[in-house]
């Protein structure tokens, strides 16, 4: 009987994959899926993986809460048994195993839980991005572009904006319009860190931004269930970890390290599940 477990975690922006087989992992990163939009990539590339028919199937990911969602996700894999999780759940599992507590996803999007340590009590924000992923790479990336239109950036910041997007202010509003392409302001958070140490607008904007965040929504699930100490999850908590702890200095609250990708310790949680 095959023993290979594959574990996806699925985002929109990419899914991380991990195989474990023989004792041995194997990590690769496919297309990103959302059952909430049209597939057209991550089908293709789940094809080419050849999954063993008894092979252990767990996938995490956003938008998997309906009935209806949740058999779109069992129709890409119909020869297997899978078990299908909210990425919520995935990010408690490999931050606090079966202990409770608050849990932060800080990626494309942004939401925040409290983990009774078996499953999610309540959720606060994360509804997409017509509505509201504050706390995300989305919405980050275009507070950043809209100071840099109103040009409140120092130079040196705005001609690396600049460049990243290859084109001017003037016609940065016409050109995107045409595109729409969201990832391209999502992404534009890679280069940020290292800006704000020499920006302080920069800088101050997104203290701000992470302020609203918890205040919004992690200091409503931080009161009501007496929990001070969070845990994040995702690129935007690992690259602004430093940012992340000075915007919440006068809340009372402890920011443990951000575990960027929960993908080797969900590995963890399921070998000692079995």
């Amino acid at each position: 009987m095959d023993s290979s477990i594959y574990i996806f975690d699925a985002g929109s922006t990419k899914t991380d994959l991990l195989i474990f087989s023989n004792k041995q992992t194997l990590n690769r990163t496919l297309c990103g899926y959302n059952p909430n939009r049209d597939d057209t990539l991550f089908s293709k590339d789940l094809k080419e993986l050849s999954i063993p028919k008894q092979a252990q199937i767990f996938f995490y990911g956003s938008g998997v809460g309906s009935s209806i969602n949740r058999q779109k996700v069992h129709d890409l894999f119909p020869l297997h048994s899978i078990n299908i999780e909210s990425d919520l759940l995935g990010a408690a599992r490999s931050t606090l195993f079966h202990q409770k507590g608050i849990v932060c996803i800080l990626g494309t999007g942004g939401v925040v839980a409290f983990y009774d340590g078996n499953k999610i009590l309540n959720k606060k924000g994360g509804y997409g991005y017509l509505i509201d992923d504050i706390g995300g790479g989305l919405e980050l990336g275009k507070l950043i572009v809209s100071n840099w239109l109103d040009q409140n950036y120092n130079e040196n910041t705005n001609n690396q904006i600049k460049a990243y997007f290859n084109w001017s202010q003037e016609n940065f509003t016409s050109e995107f319009y045409k595109n729409k392409d969201l990832h391209l302001l999502s992404n534009i958070c890679k280069i940020i860190p290292d800006l704000t140490q020499t920006d302080s607008v920069l800088k101050q904007s997104i203290i701000e931004y992470f302020k609203f965040f918890f205040n919004r929504h992690v200091l409503p699930l931080s009161i009501k269930y007496n929990e001070s100490t969070i845990n994040l999850v995702g690129s935007i908590a690992h690259y602004f970890y430093p940012l992340i702890k000075e915007s919440v200095q006068e809340m009372n609250l402890k920011i443990n390290v951000p575990l960027k990708q929960p993908i080797q310790n969900l590995l963890k949680f399921h070998l000692l599940e079995k």
